[in-house]
């Protein structure tokens, strides 16, 4: 775009403010109602030149560029707010704001932590929220906040506390630690977030580097087990202090849609949908799924931003990229109106914006695209705006965090002649807050500012579960919760029944469980809803009355299960039905979830679904896909073949040997023209491939697989599976299977294995390269060298590795080094510190001697020239 000026900081290192990654989030390094429809299309306007930062708090406004129809305004600014990343509004329209004064490098040694928590008010109705007191000083590295009761809770360094104000002077005299075990690494990546959410538990983002978390609180002793939340986030009952470890991993932000589905990000991943629930698969414990998170908004190097200000990257390959993603928002305010109603925000720092996406449905989870083409959201000139955090606010307007800092890289991140630099503190006396209305907002229709949630009474509370303000909905079901009076048992039941609201009546059923009142008759009627998303919360809450009431879940025609959410949670909920008691029991409910993955389809996550929440039994539901499939045998052959390789898969981590036994019986390549006709090959193959990983994560394999296979039908299937590998089998096999097949035989014996596999290389099979490190046959190393030459790139990198594993084919590589066959250019920094830390002695010997005598002498001479000036 015009205007707009990217300085690569590899070529600006020691004359450039390095302006780059957010404090709370950072680099690749480490981090952390409108009445106008949006317009598709890209606003022209003449560029306009970049101010001299910073800017006092009126003037930054003139700097931006935001979407038409809406105008931002400022909320507080210094003196009254600091420093400031996160905040909360309570029940009485209160402003909550963490300030983090820490930052970068903390306080002094021996000095006072320098965080704090304010508490803002806007007495006069202004918008302006000009009255501010300090709650709380002293915080180390504090990141998060969430009212709750008579105070709030807040994450700092390691630690969530409870902070209250019991004598009503505005100040914090009680601070209790909660939890405490969250990792305390550099400060942009620790626990943050602490979000209120519709199950009435807490969730907290562990801030990517885990720990093991648990509970302080004496009263609690005893109810939780530390937990680690390594790789994944944490939530906890504030009534009962029940803690554990929940699927899904976020960096520095946490947020909730409607349907309370759970949304994170990452400097690179801008916003994550979690779409498997750990429950879920702990009903299938050898289930081994890899991802659990889905990509909403395009991530990484194929996703891009549109700053209209000079930016300093890190890296040019950063250029138009999130870098520094944080602050996940979903817009649930109905003010700012219906087009922007369930988009998803993410704010970039380093871009000095805040990016928009339109979310829709796509299959089981959620896809976005961009607001608008090539013009982001929200943009500044100002270099200083560091947009970190947001959040809805009582009004429904949406409220951004500005840390209005000049640097905000952390040093850890940085060379060490920018680490001690005097502007790494510059705008640690600053600090805004805007927000965002429609632009015709008068200033002083201001009702929901001051709503006085705190005191309504019951059945109004149960009222406000209507409000088309999410953040309306979320503060009455935590007062309800909090206050466990039964009296609002008969209007949420009420609510339930009213087909008037389906986001109040997803509200009602889960007041109702935080309550211990949620009736069978409720759910049930909830079962019956015309609406798909208020069914598919009946079927989360109907679980635990399942082993009572097993009809519950037969409730649900099966063609509703058009839907792909509701197909989804239908397929998950069903691990919790009493039938999965015993194989007879679970084969009519395997065959009936099978048909409806198999007449329609299916996206990757409702496959991984139907395996989670129906597999415990992995055979009954291997041989209900194999009939289903056999019966259907063109109907969307991919997915029946992905399906297998997971059936199969948990089968042999199972490892019982009665059950691995029949799976081979149904798998076995004997059959090669079997019960599915044609590509039945294929399928056997992906299924034994299945088994086969399964196993090995047991400590087994199909080489020596547990049961009464015997040996002779044993060899038979490694004799087709290496035909397989050849390509010797079914020409309308796809040309993946046969690497599939190469990679299989790194568990059959090496005299069946490596003849079949060099028969492979020769073809060109990268896949039987690669396995052919898993075998120390004197021939490999001649053949592999043999044929090294002729490799593309991708082949040589592979042929290295298969060399350097074996200590005897390692001594080969460095002989054909000295000969020339191979280049010393092809070895990358990686390789070559294997070879020079091999575990074999004498390879690390040879090694560091040809490794150091192919290093050119013009070369060594100048190396040392360098190392002589290092000294200097």
């Amino acid at each position: 775009m015009g205007g707009v000026t990217r300085k690569p900081l590899a070529v600006l290192w020691r004359a450039c403010v390095v302006t780059c990654l957010v404090a709370s989030i950072g680099s690749d390094a480490g981090v952390p109602g409108g009445r106008t429809l949006l317009s598709a299309e890209p606003v022209k306007e003449p560029v306009k030149k970049s101010p001299r930062s910073p800017l006092e708090p009126v003037a930054a406004l003139g700097e931006f560029e935001l979407h038409p129809g809406f105008r931002i305004e400022l909320a507080a600014a210094e003196p009254e707010v600091i420093d400031p990343v996160a905040l909360r509004f309570d029940e009485n329209g209160r402003m909550w704001v963490v300030e983090m004064g820490d930052y970068p490098n903390g306080p002094a040694r021996g000095g006072r932590p320098l965080s704090r928590v304010r508490c803002l008010e806007d007495k006069d109705g202004d918008g302006r929220y000009e009255t501010s007191c300090v709650f709380a000083d002293g915080l180390l590295f504090a990141t998060g906040i969430q009212p709750w009761d008579r105070g709030v809770l807040v994450t700092v360094a390691g630690e969530l506390l409870y902070l209250v104000d019991s004598d009503g002077d505005g100040v914090a005299d009680s601070r209790e630690t909660w939890y405490s075990g969250f990792e305390q690494q550099n400060p942009q990546l620790r626990a943050n977030h602490p979000t209120f959410a519709m199950d009435n538990r807490i969730y907290v983002a562990n801030g990517l580097r885990g720990g093991v978390v648990a509970t302080r609180r004496s009263v609690w002793a005893g109810r939780s087990k530390p937990v680690s939340v390594s790789g994944r986030d944490f939530r906890f009952d504030p009534r009962s202090g029940v803690c554990e470890a929940v699927n899904g991993n976020g960096q520095f932000g946490l947020t909730f849609d409607d349907m309370g589905r759970r949304f994170v990000c990452s400097n690179r991943n801008p916003c994550r949908q979690v779409v498997l629930a750990g429950e879920y698969m702990a009903r299938n414990p050898h289930l081994a799924i890899s991802e659990v998170m889905h990509d909403v908004v395009t991530a990484g190097a194929a996703s891009r931003i549109h700053p209209i200000s000079n930016i300093w990257l890190t890296s040019n390959l950063h250029e138009g990229q999130f870098t520094a993603a944080c602050g996940v928002t979903v817009y649930r305010g109905g003010f700012l109106g219906d087009a922007l109603s369930g988009n998803v925000f993410t704010c970039d720092p380093t871009g000095n914006l805040v990016h928009r996406e339109v979310m829709s449905e796509s299959g089981a989870s959620l896809v976005g695209r961009p607001g608008r083409s090539e013009v982001e959201f929200l943009a500044s000139r100002d270099e200083w705006f560091r947009p970190v955090n947001m959040a809805l606010g009582p009004d429904g307007a949406l409220y951004v965090v500005d840390m209005y800092r000049a640097v905000v890289e952390h040093p850890q991140w940085v060379p060490d002649e920018l680490k001690d630099r005097p502007d790494n503190y510059s705008g640690n006396d600053r600090g805004r807050i805007y927000r965002i209305v429609p632009v015709d907002h008068v200033v002083d229709d201001r009702d929901g500012v001051s709503p006085g949630l705190g005191e309504l009474g019951i059945g109004e509370l149960v009222e406000q579960l209507r409000s088309e303000n999410g953040w309306r909905r979320d503060t009455a079901a935590r007062l309800i919760y909090q206050r466990q009076d039964k009296a609002a048992v008969v209007p949420l039941e009420k609510l339930v029944a009213d087909v008037t609201s389906a986001v109040g009546r997803i509200h009602a059923m889960w007041a109702l469980e935080g309550l211990g009142a949620l009736s069978v008759e409720v759910i049930a009627l909830a079962l019956s809803a015309d609406d798909d998303r208020v069914v598919i919360h009946a079927l989360r809450l109907c679980e635990p009355h399942l082993e009572a009431h097993p009809g519950l879940l037969d409730r649900i025609e099966l063609k509703r299960l058009e839907a792909p959410a509701l197909r989804f949670q239908w397929l998950l909920s069903q691990s919790h039905h009493p039938d999965w008691s015993s194989v007879s029991r679970s084969q009519g409910r395997c065959r009936r979830a099978v048909r409806v993955c198999l007449d329609r389809p299916c996206d990757v996550w409702t496959r991984r679904a139907l395996v989670a929440g129906c597999g415990r039994h992995g055979l009954v539901l291997l041989a209900a896909v194999l009939e289903g499939w056999s019966e259907r045998r063109v109907i969307r052959f991919d997915e029946v073949l992905a399906t297998v390789g997971w059936i199969a898969e948990t089968i042999g981590g199972r490892g019982d040997g009665e059950e691995v036994t029949a799976a081979l019986e149904l798998l076995d390549p004997a059959q090669v023209i079997g019960v599915g006709g044609r590509g039945w090959a294929e399928v056997q193959l992906v299924g034994l491939a299945g088994l086969d990983a399964g196993l090995r994560r047991g400590g087994r394999s199909l080489g020596n697989p547990p049961g009464r296979f015997g040996r002779r039908r044993l060899s038979a299937m490694w004799k087709q599976i290496v035909k397989w590998s050849l390509d010797e089998s079914d020409p309308d096999r796809r040309v993946g299977s046969k690497g599939l097949a190469s990679g299989l035989l790194r568990s059959a014996a090496g005299s069946v294995a490596v003849p079949a596999l060099l028969g492979s290389l020769r073809r060109g099979n990268l896949s039987a390269l690669r396995t052919l490190s898993h075998f120390g046959d004197e021939q490999i190393g001649p053949a592999v060298l043999a044929a090294y030459p002729d490799l593309t790139a991708a082949g040589r990198r592979a042929a290295l590795d298969v060399l350097i594993a074996d200590p005897a084919r390692a001594m080969q590589l460095m002989e054909a080094m000295g000969r020339g066959t191979v280049s010393r250019a092809d070895l990358d920094p990686g390789r070559v510190d294997r070879l020079r830390r091999h575990g074999d002695t004498g390879v690390m010997k040879r090694a560091l001697v040809v490794l150091a005598a192919l290093v050119p002498e013009a070369r060594r001479s100048v190396l040392t020239a360098y190392q002589a000036s290092l000294k200097v």
